[in-house]
């Protein structure tokens, strides 16, 4: 689905995002692809859940419950996707600093399409002690695929380039250059 929407795409290794640990305040949740019936099913597997699990889940209390609520709602609507996107296999990365800040996160205000806007960033690192497993740029690149483009030769020297100089091992056999034809017009 990538080469829809540009010519390069990025395979990462999921390592950051399967390791267990909340130091970062940045969470990882995979991707549901699902479509309108299979969120239907999805939901009421999880009502008839509370409803056998009722009894405890009212000893929680109200405040308790609701919070629980609004936080699997809120993962639902960054986390579904339409199940035609399922050769993705995407992971979402999300921070919310109004609930918890995190110290290896920065804050810049950029504009994107006209509208200045405050951005989070993650210090891309092999920091254990912080939270951070993994998610150095050496680690953390598993292939880049050039896909159609019109210089795929320009562009893969590029990459391997930024790789190379980034102190990537065997940068040249981490970028591949795709065989899917460029249609032009």
């Amino acid at each position: 689905m990538w080469r829809a929407y540009g010519d390069t795409a990025l395979v990462v290794n999921n390592t950051p995002m399967i390791a267990i640990t909340d130091l970062l305040a940045v969470f990882s949740i995979p991707v549901l692809y699902l479509s309108e019936e299979g969120l239907t099913e999805h939901l009421s597997q999880i009502t008839n859940a509370i409803l056998i699990n009722r009894r405890y889940l009212l000893g929680l209390g109200q405040q308790t419950l609701v919070a629980y609520i609004h936080d699997m709602l809120f993962r639902f609507a960054i986390a579904t996707k339409h199940p035609g996107f399922e050769e993705e296999k995407e992971w979402r990365l999300y921070y919310r600093p109004t609930e918890r800040t995190s110290p290896s996160m920065t804050a810049e205000t950029v504009v994107m399409g006209n509208v200045p806007q405050l951005v989070y960033k993650l210090r891309l690192a092999d920091e254990p002690e912080n939270g951070l497993h993994g998610a150095d740029i050496p680690s953390l690149i598993d292939r880049i695929i050039i896909g159609p483009t019109q210089f795929p030769y320009v562009t893969y020297k590029a990459f391997v380039g930024v790789l190379e100089g980034l102190g990537v091992e065997g940068a040249a056999e981490k970028v591949v250059v795709s065989d899917i034809p460029l249609r032009v017009g």
